[in-house]
């Protein structure tokens, strides 16, 4: 059998995934990323996708932190709050509050790699 990518060269391999033939050059490539250029970029699309909705989550998490803030400084402007409760919703909000604004940023980050991976993939595809 030839290769499903490069149907002039003979197989040497199959992908770990798919189990496709794979000549010398795609199954270098099977070994150095664990996939076949196609089985490769259907994961990282997903990843992608996964990544977009990490990104709202992150959003509503800190929507969610930004009323509770509120309704906190509210309520302790208006001393309706025991000392205990004060203490408590500080220490959620020390650690709420930063901890969604990192994983926002990461989230941002990997969707922005995913995404140059996916557009360096289609031109490469192109060129082939």
């Amino acid at each position: 059998m030839n290769c499903y990518l490069h149907n002039e060269k003979k197989e040497v391999s199959k992908c770990n995934i798919c189990q496709k033939p794979l000549c010398e050059d795609c199954a270098n490539f099977c070994e150095e990323h664990g996939a076949c250029p196609t089985c490769l970029k259907k994961q990282v699309q997903n990843m992608y996708q996964s990544s977009k909705r990490g990104i709202w989550y992150t959003i509503t998490s800190m929507l969610c932190a930004v009323v509770f803030l509120t309704l906190y400084v509210i309520d302790l402007s208006l001393g309706k709050l025991e000392k205990s409760f004060v203490i408590i919703g500080a220490i959620i909000l020390g650690i709420l509050l930063p901890l969604t604004i990192f994983l926002l940023i990461h989230s941002l980050k990997k969707r922005n790699e995913y995404k140059k991976f996916l557009e360096n993939n289609i031109k490469n595809n192109e060129n082939q």
